[in-house]
């Protein structure tokens, strides 16, 4: 038969907590759970003593469950499996240094309720939730994960149960050194700003850089260029004139007329006087047009007289000829 459903749940919390107290990741478990239930040939409960008891240091009995659960459930065990996270060696100290910080920081407070050699895991993410929202409950864990009773007196599928008293001797000064010589390499500044924290000196986790002003440069004066004043009508679209000056204004053109009427009207022009040269080429044009209408009229005359003379020779004619019928 299946295992109860609370066995198969307290199970797999137990797993979770080994895999994130030996560093083990979510993919690396569920890669080689697919490559069980893929294989035919798998024995479960012998692979399940090999991973869970001999890696993650789980009891025999809960690598028994485990076993049977996925050789019964398969793919449906993966789904029930929680998630985790394994953050780096570089992180955790990073986040373990900020907490130690913030204990200095807040010695008065924190000392005295964190300075215990044995604090359950819910009562440790209580106080320092007090800090404020930047700590989670998984940043809180990772902390108390590092700083747990000793390996040997913890229990491998457990949560952790926090030193608080190791914690409180490394918010001393040269106390990390002391109580955790096996951390790695501090990220740069965190040691110094936890240093600073020890001394009193800053309560800021890393100072702004200070900002240095470029230093200033004398410019003669000859090599400034003098503004170039903008023309009037680009800098007022709309010119204002004042009331006065169109007053002003108004009474020149009152003067000005008043004195272009009084003044006397000018005198007539002189009559345009001709050149002599230009009187003679008149008096030579105007007698060549009278010559001219002259023999146009005595050409006219000497065509009605001889018009009248062939009607006198027709008339005679005719009479001579009705004188002799």
């Amino acid at each position: 038969p299946a295992p109860a459903a609370h066995t198969l749940g307290e199970a797999l919390e137990a797993v979770v907590w080994a895999c994130r107290r030996f560093q083990k990741t979510e993919g690396e478990i569920r890669r080689r759970l697919v490559a069980w239930i893929d294989d035919a040939s798998t024995v479960f409960g012998s692979e399940a003593q090999r991973l869970f008891c001999g890696e993650l240091r789980l009891d025999s009995e809960l690598a028994e469950t485990l076993g049977r659960g996925i050789e019964l459930l398969r793919e449906g065990l993966l789904a029930e499996l929680p998630s985790w996270h394994v953050p780096r060696e570089n992180s955790r100290t990073s986040l373990l240094l900020r907490l130690l910080r913030d204990i200095a920081l807040h010695r008065d407070v924190l000392a005295e309720r964190l300075d215990s050699p044995g604090i359950s895991l819910e009562a440790f993410v209580g106080i320092c939730s007090e800090l404020g929202p930047s700590w989670t409950r998984r940043d809180l864990e990772e902390v108390a994960l590092m700083a747990e009773t000793s390996p040997e007196r913890a229990v491998p599928f457990a949560p952790p149960v926090v030193d608080g008293a190791r914690l409180v001797r490394a918010s001393e000064l040269d106390g990390y050194e002391a109580e955790f010589p096996d951390a790695c390499l501090a990220p740069f500044g965190a040691l110094e700003a936890l240093h600073e924290a020890i001394r009193g000196k800053s309560r800021v986790t890393f100072a702004p850089a200070e900002v240095v002003a470029a230093p200033a440069v004398a410019i003669p004066e000859a090599a400034v260029p003098a503004p170039v004043a903008a023309p009037v009508a680009a800098l007022s679209p709309v010119p204002v004139v004042p009331a006065e000056a169109t007053a002003t204004a108004a009474a020149a053109e009152a003067v000005s007329a008043a004195v272009a009427a009084a003044a006397p009207p000018p005198p007539p022009a002189p009559p345009a006087v001709s050149a002599p040269g230009e009187e003679a080429v008149a008096e030579g044009d105007d007698a060549s047009e009278a010559s001219y209408e002259d023999d146009a009229i005595e050409e006219d005359f000497d065509d009605e007289s001889e018009d009248d003379e062939g009607d006198e020779a027709h008339e005679e004619g005719a009479d001579h000829d009705e004188d002799e019928n």
